[in-house]
């Protein structure tokens, strides 16, 4: 009896340290796997990122002249209702394009800025709710969505009923990227998961819906969007400096009155 209690206490044992060394071989592959999927993701990523490209949407292109890209693509049929702002340094537009899970064109905003006439960023914005999948679709196939760094933001509960939310896909390049966003909107509210049920954990549950808002689509030149930081920068550097000055013009005015003050009190007949 005892031989056997032995035998079977050391049988146990060996199952146990058999079931413990798969364990550890399957956490062991599962690493290694994790980290070989890394290294490729980085590998994906820098080839974009070392790679200059030239970015454009019908007819509007990064880094080029703000006036005449837009003349030229509304020429070309391909923007319509094109509009400027006030000093010409901004632009509005339309434009149609094409995707696979519609027979008509898609219709979209194209909002353009610049700097020193020269196209530094433009966004692509539409709000078709049906065509939310398909030129979803278009820009994953266009730039390779494994070539996608993702990103996800939305706004804390809190209070809220209802929140923000949107996820981004965004493909950098070594001097422009793009940005694909889709912004959303989650609804929260409570009902009676079961009737019967007293205690509020199991009477009540909490159903969330989500609704789409829109789609936007940024456009970025890096050396052309530094040069506009850098000129804002100085542009405020410039007001601090003149903040500064009315600030020293006003406590040497309130300290003249001040004076007068004191000496028409001290200098009074009284």
């Amino acid at each position: 009896m005892k031989n056997a209690v032995k035998l079977l206490s050391f049988a146990l044992m060996i199952i146990f340290s058999s079931c413990n060394n798969q364990v550890r071989q399957q956490i062991k592959e599962f690493e290694m796997k994790r980290q070989a999927e890394k290294l490729a993701e980085e590998a994906r990523l820098k080839q974009y990122a070392d790679s200059t490209v030239t970015l454009s949407f019908k007819g509007v292109e990064l880094g080029e002249p703000l006036i005449r890209t837009m003349q030229e693509a509304r020429k070309k049929g391909e923007i319509y209702s094109l509009s400027y702002n006030k000093d010409r340094t901004s632009a509005t537009c339309k434009a149609k394009i094409n995707i696979s899970t519609r027979d008509n064109p898609l219709e979209v905003d194209i909002m353009v800025a610049s700097y020193q006439d020269t196209i530094t960023s433009f966004v692509v914005m539409m709000e078709d709710y049906d065509a939310r999948y398909g030129l979803e679709q278009l820009y994953k196939s266009k730039y390779n969505a494994d070539y996608a760094t993702r990103e996800e933001d939305a706004e804390y509960w809190g209070d809220r009923v209802v929140r923000s939310k949107n996820h981004s896909m965004i493909w950098t390049f070594k001097n422009q990227s793009v940005r694909y966003t889709t912004f959303l909107t989650e609804k929260r509210e409570n009902y009676v998961k079961n009737p019967e049920m007293r205690s509020p954990e199991n009477r009540y549950g909490i159903r969330y819906t989500v609704d789409f808002k829109a789609v936007t689509i940024i456009y970025t030149d890096f050396h052309h969007c530094k040069k506009v930081e850098e000129y804002e920068n100085e542009i405020k550097k410039e007001e601090e400096r003149l903040a500064e000055i009315e600030k020293t013009k006003t406590a040497k005015a309130d300290s003249i009155k001040r004076e007068e003050q004191r000496r028409k009190v001290y200098n009074q007949d009284i």
